[in-house]
């Protein structure tokens, strides 16, 4: 299956490219973007490259898909999460870096609900 994407391979070069996706894992799940915003920790990554923290400094040989905040719909489910998501479900999702009761750091509007008690 192709996809396409923006992908950083370094300081101001950003590439909207076509490209094969490897085979979906039993781990994984395959989701459409149907919007993704720019922050401004995206901007900066985009104009420092392998300069910027998050950024890996093999990014010129192996490109990262910028953007973190976006929605979409699910595609594909691996055997792993299919008791917990369903394809063509919608999802919304934001990472956030000083978030402290998850350890890897991604928030999601249920987790937000969790959190106000809703």
């Amino acid at each position: 299956m192709k996809t396409k994407a923006l992908r950083l391979y370094g300081k101001e070069d950003l590439r909207l490219e076509e490209f094969e996706l490897p085979e979906l894992k039993d781990d994984e799940i395959l989701a459409k973007v149907v919007s993704d915003s720019i922050c401004m920790s995206s901007y900066k990554a985009a104009m420092q490259g392998a300069d910027h923290k998050r950024v890996p400094n093999d990014v010129a040989e192996h490109p990262t898909i910028i953007g973190h905040e976006f929605c979409g719909e699910l595609v594909k489910v691996g055997s792993k999460w299919a008791h917990e998501f369903k394809e063509g479900e919608k999802f919304e999702k934001f990472f956030r870096d000083n978030y402290q009761d998850k350890d890897e750091k991604e928030i999601t509007l249920d987790h937000i609900w969790d959190m106000l008690g809703k």
